[in-house]
Protein backbone atom coordinates (compact mmCIF):
# COMPACT_ATOMS: atom_id res chain seq x y z
CA UNK A 1 0.00 0.00 0.00
CA UNK A 2 0.85 3.35 -0.63
CA UNK A 3 0.89 6.68 1.81
CA UNK A 4 -0.80 9.22 -0.28
CA UNK A 5 -0.11 12.89 0.23
CA UNK A 6 -1.86 15.93 -1.52
CA UNK A 7 0.66 18.97 -1.63
CA UNK A 8 0.15 21.81 -3.92
CA UNK A 9 1.70 19.84 -6.68
CA UNK A 10 -1.23 17.24 -6.53
CA UNK A 11 -1.52 13.69 -4.91
CA UNK A 12 1.91 12.39 -4.37
CA UNK A 13 2.22 8.47 -3.00
CA UNK A 14 5.30 6.83 -1.44
CA UNK A 15 5.65 3.59 -1.88
CA UNK A 16 8.07 0.91 0.17
CA UNK A 17 11.28 0.73 -1.25
CA UNK A 18 11.03 4.74 -1.99
CA UNK A 19 9.10 4.26 -4.68
CA UNK A 20 7.26 7.93 -5.37
CA UNK A 21 4.10 8.36 -8.03
CA UNK A 22 2.98 11.49 -8.57
CA UNK A 23 -0.19 12.73 -10.31
CA UNK A 24 -1.87 16.68 -10.91
CA UNK A 25 -4.85 17.95 -9.73
CA UNK A 26 -6.12 15.16 -7.74
CA UNK A 27 -9.04 15.80 -4.43
CA UNK A 28 -7.57 13.96 -1.50
CA UNK A 29 -10.51 10.86 -1.91
CA UNK A 30 -8.84 10.16 -5.49
CA UNK A 31 -5.41 10.75 -4.16
CA UNK A 32 -6.29 7.73 -1.50
CA UNK A 33 -8.15 5.56 -4.25
CA UNK A 34 -5.17 6.01 -6.65
CA UNK A 35 -2.61 4.56 -3.81
CA UNK A 36 -4.59 1.94 -1.86
CA UNK A 37 -6.86 0.71 -5.42
CA UNK A 38 -5.16 0.99 -8.34
CA UNK A 39 -1.37 0.46 -7.27
CA UNK A 40 -2.06 -1.77 -4.63
CA UNK A 41 -3.47 -4.54 -7.31
CA UNK A 42 -7.13 -4.34 -7.29
CA UNK A 43 -8.57 -5.10 -10.77
CA UNK A 44 -12.09 -4.21 -12.16
CA UNK A 45 -13.84 -7.03 -13.78
CA UNK A 46 -17.20 -6.31 -15.10
CA UNK A 47 -20.29 -7.99 -16.88
CA UNK A 48 -22.35 -5.69 -19.15
CA UNK A 49 -24.25 -4.25 -21.58
CA UNK A 50 -21.36 -2.49 -24.34
CA UNK A 51 -24.69 -0.36 -25.40
CA UNK A 52 -25.20 0.77 -22.54
CA UNK A 53 -28.98 0.40 -22.76
CA UNK A 54 -28.89 -2.31 -19.60
CA UNK A 55 -28.03 -0.63 -16.24
CA UNK A 56 -27.42 -3.99 -14.57
CA UNK A 57 -23.82 -4.91 -14.20
CA UNK A 58 -21.57 -7.26 -12.36
CA UNK A 59 -18.46 -6.79 -10.89
CA UNK A 60 -15.65 -8.85 -8.86
CA UNK A 61 -18.07 -8.41 -5.71
CA UNK A 62 -21.00 -10.66 -8.13
CA UNK A 63 -17.90 -13.52 -8.50
CA UNK A 64 -16.79 -16.18 -6.43
CA UNK A 65 -12.90 -14.66 -6.63
CA UNK A 66 -11.47 -17.92 -5.29
CA UNK A 67 -13.55 -20.24 -7.79
CA UNK A 68 -11.78 -18.56 -10.96
CA UNK A 69 -10.10 -21.40 -13.08
CA UNK A 70 -9.40 -22.10 -16.31
CA UNK A 71 -10.80 -26.00 -18.17
CA UNK A 72 -9.48 -27.34 -20.91
CA UNK A 73 -11.92 -29.52 -22.78
CA UNK A 74 -11.46 -32.65 -24.85
CA UNK A 75 -10.73 -30.68 -28.31
CA UNK A 76 -8.26 -28.77 -26.35
CA UNK A 77 -10.59 -25.43 -26.45
CA UNK A 78 -10.11 -23.58 -22.68
CA UNK A 79 -12.56 -21.57 -20.59
CA UNK A 80 -12.22 -19.73 -17.86
CA UNK A 81 -14.46 -20.46 -15.20
CA UNK A 82 -15.66 -18.28 -12.34
CA UNK A 83 -18.63 -18.90 -10.34
CA UNK A 84 -21.48 -16.23 -8.92
CA UNK A 85 -22.16 -14.91 -5.40
CA UNK A 86 -26.37 -15.31 -4.61
CA UNK A 87 -26.21 -11.27 -5.80
CA UNK A 88 -24.10 -12.16 -9.27
CA UNK A 89 -26.29 -15.19 -10.14
CA UNK A 90 -29.93 -12.58 -9.77
CA UNK A 91 -27.83 -9.68 -11.54
CA UNK A 92 -27.04 -12.19 -14.52
CA UNK A 93 -30.11 -13.38 -14.80
CA UNK A 94 -31.67 -9.49 -14.72
CA UNK A 95 -28.99 -8.65 -17.02
CA UNK A 96 -29.22 -11.60 -19.92
CA UNK A 97 -33.17 -11.52 -19.41
CA UNK A 98 -33.12 -7.57 -20.40
CA UNK A 99 -30.81 -8.06 -23.06
CA UNK A 100 -32.80 -11.14 -24.39
CA UNK A 101 -35.76 -8.94 -24.57
CA UNK A 102 -34.46 -6.40 -26.33
CA UNK A 103 -32.90 -8.98 -28.71
CA UNK A 104 -36.46 -9.85 -29.32
CA UNK A 105 -38.12 -6.33 -29.63
CA UNK A 106 -35.25 -5.25 -32.71
CA UNK A 107 -34.67 -9.12 -33.79
CA UNK A 108 -31.08 -9.08 -33.53
CA UNK A 109 -28.88 -10.91 -30.68
CA UNK A 110 -27.63 -8.66 -28.60
CA UNK A 111 -24.00 -8.75 -26.65
CA UNK A 112 -22.74 -9.00 -22.97
CA UNK A 113 -19.13 -8.09 -22.71
CA UNK A 114 -16.75 -9.36 -19.96
CA UNK A 115 -14.44 -6.97 -19.38
CA UNK A 116 -11.19 -6.46 -16.87
CA UNK A 117 -9.39 -2.97 -16.02
CA UNK A 118 -11.85 -1.78 -18.72
CA UNK A 119 -10.47 -3.85 -21.64
CA UNK A 120 -13.12 -6.18 -23.16
CA UNK A 121 -11.87 -9.42 -23.32
CA UNK A 122 -15.58 -11.52 -24.51
CA UNK A 123 -18.94 -10.21 -26.23
CA UNK A 124 -21.06 -13.27 -25.69
CA UNK A 125 -24.26 -13.16 -27.34
CA UNK A 126 -27.52 -13.75 -25.59
CA UNK A 127 -29.78 -15.52 -28.14
CA UNK A 128 -33.30 -14.26 -27.87
CA UNK A 129 -34.82 -17.31 -29.73
CA UNK A 130 -33.08 -19.77 -27.10
CA UNK A 131 -33.08 -18.01 -24.10
CA UNK A 132 -35.98 -15.29 -24.21
CA UNK A 133 -35.82 -15.20 -20.45
CA UNK A 134 -32.37 -14.61 -20.23
CA UNK A 135 -29.77 -17.17 -18.72
CA UNK A 136 -31.38 -17.61 -15.33
CA UNK A 137 -30.44 -20.16 -12.78
CA UNK A 138 -26.83 -20.44 -14.03
CA UNK A 139 -23.99 -21.07 -11.47
CA UNK A 140 -21.22 -19.18 -13.01
CA UNK A 141 -20.08 -18.25 -16.48
CA UNK A 142 -18.06 -19.44 -18.64
CA UNK A 143 -15.93 -17.97 -21.45
CA UNK A 144 -13.53 -19.54 -24.54
CA UNK A 145 -10.27 -17.68 -24.15
CA UNK A 146 -6.74 -19.11 -25.49
CA UNK A 147 -5.24 -20.94 -22.49
CA UNK A 148 -2.61 -18.32 -21.62
CA UNK A 149 -5.11 -15.71 -21.71
CA UNK A 150 -7.66 -17.69 -19.26
CA UNK A 151 -4.81 -17.90 -16.90
CA UNK A 152 -3.83 -14.76 -16.53
CA UNK A 153 -7.17 -13.87 -16.24
CA UNK A 154 -8.27 -16.21 -13.74
CA UNK A 155 -5.12 -15.34 -11.46
CA UNK A 156 -6.23 -11.70 -11.62
CA UNK A 157 -9.52 -12.38 -10.41
CA UNK A 158 -8.35 -14.84 -7.74
CA UNK A 159 -6.88 -11.55 -6.63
Amino acid sequence: MGVPRVGKTGCEVQYSRGVRFGVVGLSVLACFVLANGAFAGRREVRIFDPSGHVRTSLTLADLVASSAKTWRAPDRSTSLLVAFTPAGRAKFCALTRDLAQRGARVGVPQRSAFAVDGHIYAEPKIDFKAYPHGLCGVPGLEISLRASLAERLAHIIRG
